[in-house]
Formats: structure tokens, sequence, C-alpha cells
């Protein structure tokens, strides 16, 4: 009888060590042990540009840091608020400067801040700015020549 207890108790503690071990970061969204997370794909969908008739550019490239990774499958958006107002087109220029084009557009009296999202198809890492611009009308955000380069931080 004794070493059913034992048992029962090494059996009981096992199962607790291993239960707390489990694989996790294998999901896309879930911590892949790393301090970033990892998300599937976006789905960005642009707001219904019947209501939005005007528009303004930016060209965006990334920091140093994240330029080693970029490839032709990455994603780039504009919103205001959680609006997706623009999706970026990546044009491979030359390896030392991707870059990311992104049609963006408001209305004549838009008064809300830009942010941008950057999706690492490779990594699965999405980053994120903070609102960082104003919409204008007409305007550019970066050139071809000279691309803005916004801070991306890690979702």
């Amino acid at each position: 009888m004794r070493y059913n207890k034992l048992f029962l108790l090494m059996a009981i503690t096992l199962y607790g060590i291993l239960s707390s071990c489990s694989k996790s970061g294998d999901k896309p969204g879930e911590n892949n042990g790393n301090t970033q997370k990892q998300y599937p794909a976006p789905n960005w969908q642009t707001t219904d540009a019947s209501t939005l008739a005007y528009s303004m550019t930016a060209v965006i490239s990334v920091s140093d840091s994240l330029k080693q990774t970029v490839s032709t499958g990455d994603e780039m958006a504009a919103f205001i608020g959680d609006e997706c107002r623009g999706i970026g087109v990546y044009v491979e220029r030359d390896s030392a400067t991707p870059v990311f084009y992104v049609l963006i557009k408001g209305a004549a009296d838009e008064s809300g801040y830009l942010s941008f999202k950057y999706y690492n198809k490779q990594s699965r890492y999405m980053y994120s700015t903070d609102e960082i611009i104003h919409f204008k009308i007409d305007d550019n955000y970066g050139t071809v020549d000279d691309p803005a380069i916004p801070m991306f931080e890690p979702m």
C-alpha cells in the first residue's frame, strides 16, 4: 500500500513537470521563445475608396536592423486609427535600400494621424509605428531618393 501512494505521488509530480514544459510558439501569434510574437500574414483591407477621394504618397524604408531580412513577400500598410488607408508595394531598388510605396487615401477634412505597420514574411514578425504624421492631400512622406525611415517597434 505504501508503494502505491509513493508511485501515485511520483506520477502526479511527473505529470505536473511534463505539462508545464509543453512546447509553445509553433502557432502564429504565440511567443516562439524569442521576445517577439509571430503572426500570420496580414489580410489588410483598405477603407472604401469611394468615400476617400484624396491621396498622399509615402515612400518608406526600414531601419538598418530590419533591412537585412526584407524580402518581396513582406507587407506594409498605413493606418488612421484602426482603418487601413493604404497598402504598400515593395520595390527592390537595390539591396541596400528596400522601399515600400504606399498610396494613402483620405477625406478632404481628414484630421487623423497616420501610423504604419510592417510585416516580415520570413520571421512572421509584425512591427508598427506610433501615429507620426498628419494626412495631407497630395503630399509626400519620403521620396525615392530619400525614403522616410520611421521607427518601427515590434508588436
